[in-house]
């Protein structure tokens, strides 16, 4: 995904994920995930269980939770 093409569609500041991108580092290190330079997100295959995390960190309403409040419990 093209973060930056992706905030320029939707009328937001290009390093709007920026803390986001941060965040997975944890998965980067892991080898699921490969952030560019460019901030092209490419999720690797073995990330196929991790996918719901990743993905959270990207949803404002879910991240801005308290984790006690969380209903299900990913893998």
């Amino acid at each position: 995904a093209d973060i930056p093409a992706i905030c320029r569609k939707h009328g937001t500041k290009e390093n709007h994920f920026d803390t986001v991108l941060t965040n997975l580092n944890v998965f980067m290190e892991k080898n699921m995930l490969v952030i560019s330079k460019e901030k092209t997100l490419t999720i690797m295959p073995s990330a196929r269980l991790a996918l719901r995390l990743i993905c959270a960190e990207f949803d404002a309403y879910f991240s801005n939770m308290p984790k006690k409040t969380r209903h299900a419990k990913a893998v």
